[in-house]
This record gives structure tokens, C-alpha cells and sequence, in this order.
């Protein structure tokens, strides 16, 4: 059986390559044959959909207030869904200390890795007295702050997961790897002149419902290295699925939160929506496999 090719333009995320990485059937069926969800991922489908977009509200909301929009006015907005509300009062009284860094939300950076481009849209990156300029690679909200680099760069992620996850799973995220790599390769057009040295680099996980708990995770030489390596072997494995049937996944649990198990034979009954920590940590691997919140397509904020 002939299946489509992998398009010579793909642009990897950590999204697709977490999706091979967990079920390289799942990647087939999503990136590279393109077919319609036929299922819901989890029940009841209403709940689920209503917390992703309690969660796609809650980065908006962050984003507004970096830019500088009054947070009593925020909270107001807040207030319209409890949940929603916690978040918000958690983010208030939990939220990173940012004083004396440059805050920019939403950057998308893009990097050539082997034939293709691996891609990254960072919720907020914090730098140290730096200046940003804007270029093709670069697309955001940039501040104007024209200072020299001397520190840290932060890459923080706003999770809201209803599980703290342990941090050695977190570790094992594509985008714990991903996210740093981009960073440091992409740097010389994301500083002005100024490469970026991986051991500036700190990435910070924060749950909304656990706001005192984020897990942090240094980036090294080495670590930059380890992952250069490890993802072009990835995306050169994951060409052969152009001529080769993939593989699916041996860890049946995933299967029960994913909207292609009737096409695999493998149930046609979502899982529940909330269920064991594992079970909760698998939903959330399907549920965020590549969640790129437009945020042109969520209602705007009215004041």
C-alpha cells in the first residue's frame, strides 16, 4: 500500500514529533495523511472541549497582562467562569518575579534542521538587559529595551494540566528538548548580534493549579549537543514512514484518550476524562500533541 510522502515544506514542532515519539502510526494519520479526527479523544467530549478553551483563555489573558493591559480589568474578565478565575488569582499571587528582564510573549522561531524546519512558539521568553529586533524568523511581541546581555534567558510555559506531573516525566517531553534547541539556534537572529550560549538557557514549566510547584530544567553545552543529534536521527527515521506502514503504539492506555483508535482497531469508546495520574498524564500528551493557540481565533477581550 502506497501511502503520501512527508511534504519536502513540513515544519517539525514538538507537537508532531512528541505524536511519533508516543505512536508513530498517530503521526502518519495526523501530519502526513491528514485525515479527520472520526472520534472524540476523551469523555465527556463537551468537558473536554470547554477546558481547552478555558486553557487557550487563560494564555490570552497572560499575554494581555505582559502587554500591559490592568489586571483588575483582567480579573473582571476572569470572573466569567470560576475555573477560569482561580487560574487567573493564581497567576496573580504565583506569578514570576520578571524584574530586571525584557518579557516577550508569543515569539514563534524557526531553525533549518537537515531538509526541513523545526519550529517553536514560546508562551514567554525572559531575557536579561537585551535588545530584540524583528526579522522573518522572529514573530511576536517584541519589547524595545536596548541594553547589553548579561544573563539568563527564561523560557517559561503556562501548563494547565489538572495533575502535577513528576518532573521526570516532564523531562521526557519533546518540548523540554525542543524549546531550548530552537532557542540557541535561532539566536543570532533572535538577539541583536549576539549568539546565544546554552548554558543561559533555564526552562520553567507553571501550572495553573499548581502556581507554588513549576519545575525547572537548566540547558547545557551538552544537553544542546545530545539534542541535535537525537533529533535529526528523529525526523530521518520518521522519513521513512513515506514508503514504510508506521508502527503503532505498544502502550494500549494511549489509545483510550486518541480520536483515530477506531482506525486501529484498537476500541471506539472515549476514556474518561479524569482517571488514574497515568492515565491523566496520557490524556494531556494527546490533548496538547500539537496545541498551537491562534490567537486571532479566540474571541477578543472587551474593555
Amino acid at each position: 500500500m502506497t501511502h503520501p510522502t512527508l511534504p519536502t515544506h513540513f515544519q517539525f514542532s514538538q507537537g508532531s514529533l512528541q505524536a511519533y515519539v508516543d505512536c508513530p502510526k498517530l503521526f502518519q494519520l495526523r501530519y502526513i495523511e491528514r485525515v479527520s479526527w472520526p472520534a472524540p479523544e476523551s469523555e465527556p467530549s463537551l468537558d473536554t472541549e470547554n477546558y481547552i478553551k478555558l486553557g487557550a483563555s487563560f494564555h490570552k489573558l497572560v499575554q494581555q497582562y505582559f502587554l500591559g493591559v490592568n489586571p483588575e480589568r483582567l480579573r473582571a474578565i476572569a470572573m466569567r467562569d470560576p475555573l477560569l478565575h482561580q487560574w487567573w488569582d493564581n497567576f496573580l499571587y504565583h506569578k514570576p518575579n520578571s524584574d530586571g528582564y525584557a518579557h516577550h510573549s508569543e515569539i514563534k522561531l524557526s531553525t533549518p534542521q537537515d531538509q526541513f524546519r523545526l519550529v517553536a512558539k514560546f508562551d514567554m521568553v525572559f531575557i536579561k538587559n537585551t535588545p530584540l529586533f524583528t526579522n522573518e524568523n522572529v514573530i511576536g511581541n517584541l519589547s524595545t529595551e536596548s541594553s547589553e546581555l548579561n544573563g539568563d534567558l527564561i523560557i517559561y510555559d503556562w501548563k494547565t494540566s489538572r495533575k502535577l506531573p513528576e518532573r521526570r516525566f516532564q523531562a521526557s517531553r519533546l518540548q523540554t528538548r525542543v524549546y531550548p534547541y530552537v532557542l540557541v539556534k535561532a539566536g543570532t537572529n533572535f538577539l541583536a548580534n549576539k549568539a546565544i550560549e546554552p548554558d543561559q538557557i533555564k526552562m520553567v514549566y507553571w501550572f495553573s493549579n499548581h502556581p507554588t510547584k513549576p519545575l525547572q530544567f537548566n540547558y547545557s553545552q551538552d544537553s544542546y549537543e545530545k539534542d541535535g543529534t537525537f533529533l535529526s536521527a528523529l525526523i530521518n527515521e520518521i522519513k521513512t514512514i513515506a514508503t514504510d506502514e508506521a508502527r503503532k503504539t505498544q502502550n494500549q492506555k494511549r489509545c483510550r484518550y486518541c480520536g483515530y483508535r477506531s482506525l486501529c482497531n484498537r476500541g471506539v469508546i472515549a476514556g474518561p476524562y479524569l482517571g488514574s495520574e497515568e492515565e491523566d498524564h496520557i490524556q494531556h500528551e494527546n490533548l496538547d500533541l500539537d496545541i498551537d493557540f491562534d490567537f486571532d481565533q479566540i474571541s477578543e477581550i472587551e474593555f
